[in-house]
């Protein structure tokens, strides 16, 4: 089996087209046929039904899928990590965030960054808190943006703001509430919210909230899904959907709006740039400026006219 083997495969499951994979891949037809025949081949089963006129996926090849795209993907990723180590490349920049949860201070000090030209190569990690501190600890990552608590001891640690707890609702039965839904409210509805395991810190601090106000926790975890996929069964009125608050600035899904939970105390938590211990190196130390103007504008100076 060959990693373009794999990379033809996956073009032709999501094209389900022998025709348009071939064009994407800038190959012949015959080319493409010929791969993925190498490849069931190689691996002793049929992956794709395909008549003159349609192209299906077999119950193989659709388990086989997920593994591919997993494979090509890591490659990718492998090839981007090498070539940041090409001679003069000082400047290289791996950074790590939430994949549901992306304070607007990240893409903000971003933008600053490469318009001033201080990190000409940044590569972006998305994964689990858990996952990125640890690419932090053996140094795959330079620093990441995480919510706190996290297992973080050993590295260094810049609180940077805090992130509010939102709900998503269907538009319409709660039309009549302002920007803020009340948690003795919430409480009475099914709130969905992803696997815990994506953002602890989030999680933790929202079912603590509702303990601390004496009311029974609505959150039911959905496994295996996107924020995106949690807002469309918001939609489709399978009930509320907890999400951190930056998601507003990201996702705009007809027919849902979203709300900040209130309460007599902020629901939500910290979010913080963590990196290894020791002196950073200098294009870190350039995002973490970067980061803290975002965060933290610097006031317009009032100058005094004189008397």
């Amino acid at each position: 089996m060959e990693l373009r083997h794999l990379r033809v495969f996956v073009a032709v499951a999501d094209e389900l087209h022998f025709g348009r994979a071939a064009v994407r891949l800038h190959l012949s037809q015959p080319a493409v046929s010929c791969h993925i025949r190498q490849l069931e081949g190689e691996l002793g089963v049929r992956l794709l039904r395909r008549s003159s006129h349609h192209v299906a996926l077999t119950d193989a090849g659709g388990g086989f899928l997920e593994d591919a795209r997993r494979l090509v993907a890591g490659a990718d990723a492998a090839t981007t990590r090498v070539r940041c180590w090409r001679p003069g490349n000082n400047t290289r920049l791996r950074i790590g965030y939430v994949d549901d949860w992306c304070p607007r201070a990240l893409p903000v000090a971003l933008r600053r960054m490469t318009r001033a030209g201080a990190a000409p190569h940044i590569q972006l990690v998305c994964g689990e808190p858990e996952a990125l501190v640890a690419q932090v600890r053996d140094e795959s990552l330079d620093a990441a943006i995480v919510s706190l608590p996290a297992p973080v001891g050993g590295l260094r640690v810049e609180e940077l703001a805090h992130e509010d707890a939102a709900v998503a609702v269907s538009a319409g039965p709660l039309d009549d509430q302002e920007d803020e839904i009340p948690l003795e409210i919430v409480a009475q509805n099914v709130v969905l919210a992803r696997s815990r395991r994506t953002n602890p810190g989030f999680y933790d601090a929202v079912r603590a909230a509702f303990r601390t106000a004496g009311l029974p926790s609505p959150i039911l975890e959905v496994h295996g899904v996107s924020i995106e996929q949690l807002l469309l069964q918001v939609a489709a009125g399978t009930g509320m959907a907890l999400v951190p608050g930056s998601v507003a600035d990201r996702f705009r899904t007809p027919g849902v709006a979203l709300r900040r939970l209130s309460h007599s105390s902020p629901i939500g938590c910290e979010f913080a740039a963590i990196w290894a211990d020791g002196a950073p190196r200098p294009a870190v130390e350039v995002f973490l400026e970067a980061l803290r103007r975002a965060t933290h504008p610097p006031r317009p100076r009032v100058v005094l006219a004189a008397a």
